[in-house]
């Protein structure tokens, strides 16, 4: 099963991702952390 999170800024889906893939024993990806490890950039 995949569960996405998307919602406005600073609104806490990192932090809840985060604990929720540890409950269910997800794997949990950052897009924006993805985004800037591949193409080595800041999304600011």
């Amino acid at each position: 099963m995949t569960i996405y999170l998307f919602g406005v800024s600073n609104v806490g889906k990192t932090t809840t991702g985060v604990l929720l893939a540890e409950k269910l024993g997800y794997v949990f990806y950052d897009l924006d952390e993805e985004v800037k490890k591949y193409f080595n950039v800041t999304l600011e």
